[in-house]
């Protein structure tokens, strides 16, 4: 075991220069171990920046003893360590040279860390586009949290990265709304729905788009989604981006993208704005009745 996790250690910890230390760790028993950081990390050297290096050696001699306890060792430390990024960043960079399946399952654990997590999904869709493996590990965490916030930021680049390799043909981009489809509802799904159709107008396509929003359940996570595809149709069909507009769930947004595409429309066509609102007054709040009838009123 220790052999194998040799073979696997990242640069930063090869470069570290702490040979000696590994040897010495790895004479000791599990249960040495344990007791060793224990008896460590509650010292008062531990917390001075003057000591951080020497934490740090530590830590990577121990990184190449037995990730699985360094992992536990790591998320046990006070959210003040002075040594925490750092020692983070060596851990989640060594879990990535891993095999898929232990990677996998220690990303998750990393993941339910409050300190440590939310790195996790960060440097996961940094290399989603470069290794197959770690795009079905980053759907892995979305399906584990998905009201997750900074998890759900991180969804931009992941699908840019996914997409970097395989386009955004009406295919791909079908595909890929299928398997976010197939997530939990919540934050991380919305996003995830709004960030894969803002690729897919890229090339002015926007049928695909329209094509998966009508199989999308009737839910607000959905609201960014379609409120950017109503934005993106006023200019083909405004009539047709409208009656998208007012299936928003939430008022506020649903105000903006409604407001928004009248005020366009309006100045291509009233009367046809005006047949719109005509048929459509009993379904919309005082707010936008208001500002639609004083825009009519504007020659």
């Amino acid at each position: 075991t220790v052999h194998l996790h040799s073979q696997t250690i990242s640069h930063s910890i090869e470069s570290a220069g702490n040979s000696a230390n590994t040897r010495e760790i790895i004479q000791w028993t599990s249960e040495e171990r344990k007791t060793r950081w224990k008896n460590y990390q509650y010292t008062a050297d531990l917390m001075s920046p003057d000591t951080a290096e020497a934490a740090k050696a530590h830590f990577l001699s121990l990184l190449a003893v037995s990730p699985e306890e360094t992992f536990a060792y790591a998320a046990s430390l006070p959210k003040n360590h002075p040594g925490l990024t750092e020692l983070s960043r060596i851990l989640i960079n060594h879990v990535m040279d891993l095999d898929i399946g232990d990677s996998g399952r220690l990303l998750t654990s990393l993941s339910e860390n409050k300190h440590l997590g939310k790195r996790v999904p960060f440097l996961v869709a940094n290399q989603a586009a470069l290794i197959p493996e770690r795009e079905r590990e980053l759907f892995s965490l979305w399906s584990k949290f998905p009201e997750n916030a900074q998890i759900a930021s991180t969804t931009a680049s992941s699908i840019s990265g996914m997409l970097e390799n395989h386009g955004t043909a009406p295919d791909v981009i079908h595909r890929y709304s299928g398997k976010i489809l197939q997530l939990p509802a919540g934050a991380v799904r919305g996003e995830l729905m709004h960030e894969l159709l803002s690729h897919s107008y890229e090339e002015g396509d926007i049928t695909t788009a329209q094509e998966i929003l009508m199989q999308l359940p009737d839910s607000g996570e959905f609201d960014k989604a379609i409120g950017e595809f109503a934005f993106r149709a006023k200019d083909h069909d405004p009539a047709a981006a409208m009656d998208w507009a007012t299936s928003i769930q939430s008022e506020e947004s649903r105000w903006i993208a409604i407001t928004g595409i009248a005020y366009n429309w309006e100045k291509e066509n009233q009367m046809a704005v005006q047949s719109w609102y005509d048929s459509n007054v009993d379904t919309l709040d005082m707010n936008t009745r208001e500002y639609i009838e004083e825009l009519l009123k504007v020659k």
